[in-house]
């Protein structure tokens, strides 16, 4: 734990993509960043590691977490969110693989970080989900560690992105055949559509989400 500095904040996370891929996916792009204010997606270009390359925390900690690489940290973390054409608003949650469930909460407990609830897949299947609610500057950002997985990683490994948009409609009407079909989300009351990444040259996992409702 860290009782000195309390748990430490995503100021932002690195993506192994050319910005232009995520400018067709219909985000702002700014200095090869996709800003929504305290929480910054950095694309970093594309290269031999693809997918989401590390994240940075502030406090930094010493090292790696459970073998999830440290981004570099930024002179200065706030950046004035900008308007997305498909209206994104901020980062819903990153999901994370773990080869070993407790090993990752430990590490996470040593950044400050508790797990909300454990889940197990709901259909039925190996996997289990634990949630995680951390500091994200403006907001909080909801960490997904999934592990027993088939096949299960050898490695704890960042995985993929969930975006808040304001308006999925309108984000599927911009993106066309780029988006699979809008469904209802896990979480009651919300709606999901999956990125076609592929097609726009998105090495990460993507997915397009409605809003939280305002008692969630």
């Amino acid at each position: 734990m860290r009782p000195d500095r309390g748990p430490a904040c995503v100021r932002a996370v690195d993506v192994a993509d050319d910005p232009e891929a995520w400018t067709r996916a219909g985000f702002a792009v700014t200095d090869s960043e996709v800003r929504f204010g305290g929480l910054t997606l950095r694309c970093t270009g594309t290269g031999p590691v693809a997918g989401i390359t590390g994240w940075a925390l502030d406090p930094p900690p010493d090292g790696p977490v459970d073998g999830l690489a440290l981004a570099e940290v930024a002179e200065s973390w706030l950046s004035t969110p900008s308007a997305h054409p498909n209206t994104a608003v901020g980062i819903d949650h990153l999901v994370i693989a773990s080869a070993d469930l407790d090993r990752t909460t430990a590490a996470f407990a040593e950044l400050g970080w508790q797990a909300r609830r454990t889940v197990a897949d709901p259909r039925g299947g190996p996997r289990r989900m634990r949630f995680f609610v951390v500091p994200a500057v403006d907001r909080d950002l909801l960490v997904e560690v999934v592990a027993g997985g088939d096949p299960e990683p050898e490695v704890t490994a960042f995985w993929g992105l969930a975006i808040t948009v304001a308006d999925l409609d309108e984000a599927a009407r911009l993106l066309g055949d780029a988006l699979g079909p809008v469904t209802d989300a896990v979480q009651p009351g919300r709606r999901i559509a999956r990125v076609r990444g592929r097609d726009l040259g998105l090495t990460v996992p993507l997915a397009l989400m409605s809003r939280r409702s305002s008692h969630d």
